[in-house]
């Protein structure tokens, strides 16, 4: 096993930059998500109850005319929608934040994690991460 150890204190600043917005930008992207889904959650059960009344409606009877006009799901529809709308536009900042911070990302560090789980060789990772931190 390797003897390499990592120095944070040679890391630079445009480096802990780098990693500062990575870690806002998933932290709110994952908020996002959370805040996202559970809307979107509601939104589909609101979307099923109307499905169900209609199916109980058409059940005992009703014409399909009369229960798609009594049990309307545009509204529904367009909430949903316009949160998934909403929701891309939040990502899209956050993302493009994440992925500036990819671009100084070694190229080698990849293929170097690969062989350090593969193999159990860490070598070649913690020197792409010593060259990341020294960008």
């Amino acid at each position: 096993m390797s003897k390499k150890t990592i120095n944070f204190k040679n890391m630079t600043e445009q480096a802990k930059n780098q990693l500062d917005t990575f870690k806002k930008s998933m932290v709110e992207i994952a908020i996002e998500n959370v805040a996202f889904y559970e809307t979107k959650k509601q939104l589909e059960k609101r979307l099923e109850a109307i499905k169900e009344s209609r199916k109980n409606d058409l059940d005992q009877g009703m014409a399909l005319n009369d229960v798609l006009i009594k049990y309307p799901t545009i509204e529904v529809d367009n909430e949903i929608r316009k949160e998934t709308l909403r929701h891309k536009e939040v990502l899209k900042p956050l993302e493009e934040g994440l992925n500036s911070a990819y671009t100084f990302i070694p190229e080698t560090m990849y293929a170097a994690y690969i062989r350090k789980i593969e193999e159990g060789k860490r070598g070649e990772f913690l020197d792409a991460i010593s060259a990341f931190w020294t960008i």
